[in-house]
């Protein structure tokens, strides 16, 4: 699930955990946890490093997308933008 830009902490002061497959921004590249972790997103054991664009923000998709590109929708739900060999789609993350 897409978390926005990465934070160590919460409003409160209290740490942030992420769980697998939660997705950042970091410092303007995106990544995907690969498991649970409070580490930050430049650790390679907890993080897997996806892309150096942050996402596009909009109730519609980028007019034209590039391979690899993501897209966060108006209710938070996040898609990259893929080539299967035959066909360009979005695939939700």
């Amino acid at each position: 699930m897409f978390k926005g830009n990465f934070k160590f902490k919460n409003s409160t002061g209290f740490p942030i955990t992420y769980t697998k497959n939660d997705v950042v921004v970091y410092h303007g590249k995106v990544y995907q946890s690969k498991k649970t972790t409070q580490n930050c997103p430049q650790d390679n054991s907890s993080w897997e490093y996806l892309s150096i664009t942050e996402p596009y923000y909009g109730s519609q998709p980028p007019v034209n997308p590039k391979v690899n590109q993501f897209w966060v929708s108006n209710s938070g739900i996040m898609y990259v933008y893929t080539y299967d060999g035959s066909s360009y789609q979005w695939i939700e993350t």
